[in-house]
């Protein structure tokens, strides 16, 4: 799985699709971590710690950020509970394999937050408004990919069919109509933009529906990053309605709508810490825990496992 999910989506990229690199990363680093499982004949619950570590170094490497990625392994498997069996060698492997890709040479985008608003009443209130919407596009997103992803099975029964359609769509939407190259690729140029000026309202949904497009007809990549992207700029639209600063609610969108759509609120929290600083926790843990609950089941990973129900 490794070599052949990272050529997939090397090409992926290559022709413009919108698509992320974080799935390509836990999944090969899964695949790496699977076969040393069978290599060492471990046992399922030492596979399963092997696994994790392996889904924790892959998200560091890649957005360097080792803290989020140890407690993205704890909190992805099962929604509503954290292994905690697996945070030592989660948080080693996350360490070593963000200090690697540094040596490397590896380089991460930097998105700075530098205004905050004070503690308010009416600031909180404000911020649960934004939460919410956040939460809604989370929501929205989730089913909507299932759904097109499900109808693209139906209508292709032939897999090779099924991404030719794909393809010969993705590029008639970029190549055709004004402007929609800025959504292609990962979208970092869009999440950059997002903290500084002012951007079109449509760009989140515009970003949200060629993701949806790319993955639906069976692409590989990863939807982390895309997310990012989509929750950024919708932060960056609330701007105009929401008397907040602009990089702010960037920021908690940046991290919501990711949280929201992965079920993982804590990882999200902390991602933001690791990312825009420690002045962003408390706003980020409660932006990230009232978008989680309100984009309800499921998220994006069909696998993922429920201890409770959000409502």
């Amino acid at each position: 799985m490794a070599p052949l999910v990272l050529l997939g989506t090397v090409l992926t990229h290559l022709g413009g699709g919108s698509a992320g690199r974080e799935g390509t990363a836990v999944q090969m680093s899964g695949a790496l971590a699977d076969a040393l499982a069978r290599r060492l004949r471990l046992d399922p619950q030492e596979r399963s710690l092997a696994l994790r570590a392996g889904m924790a170094a892959g998200f560091a490497a890649l957005f360097g950020t080792p803290l989020a990625g140890c407690v993205f392994a704890l909190e992805v498997v099962v929604t509503g509970s954290l292994a905690l069996n697996a945070l030592m060698p989660c948080l080693v492997c996350a360490l070593l394999a963000d200090q690697i890709a540094l040596a490397c040479g590896a380089h991460h985008t930097v998105y700075r937050v530098d205004l905050f608003p004070s503690l308010l009443p009416s600031t909180v209130a404000w911020v649960l408004m934004a939460s919410a919407v956040f939460g809604l596009m989370a929501r929205l997103y989730s089913r909507g990919s299932h759904a097109f992803a499900h109808w693209t099975g139906i209508v292709f029964n032939n897999p090779v069919q099924r991404t030719f359609a794909g393809g010969a769509a993705i590029a008639a939407i970029l190549l055709l109509a004004p402007g929609a190259l800025r959504y292609a690729g990962l979208g970092v140029p869009l999440m950059q933009a997002s903290f500084v000026q002012s951007l079109p309202w449509w760009d989140a949904p515009a970003k949200a529906f060629l993701t949806a497009v790319t993955l639906g007809f069976g692409f590989k990549g990863g939807e982390v990053t895309p997310l990012f992207c989509v929750g950024a700029t919708l932060g960056n639209a609330l701007s105009a309605l929401v008397p907040l600063p602009m990089p702010f609610l960037a920021g908690l969108g940046f991290v919501a709508v990711f949280g929201a759509c992965a079920n993982v609120p804590l990882a999200a929290a902390v991602m933001a810490v690791e990312l825009f600083g420690a002045r962003i926790g408390g706003w980020a843990l409660l932006t990230c825990f009232v978008a989680f609950i309100l984009s309800g089941h499921p998220g994006i990973y069909p696998s993922q496992g429920r201890r409770f129900d959000k409502f």
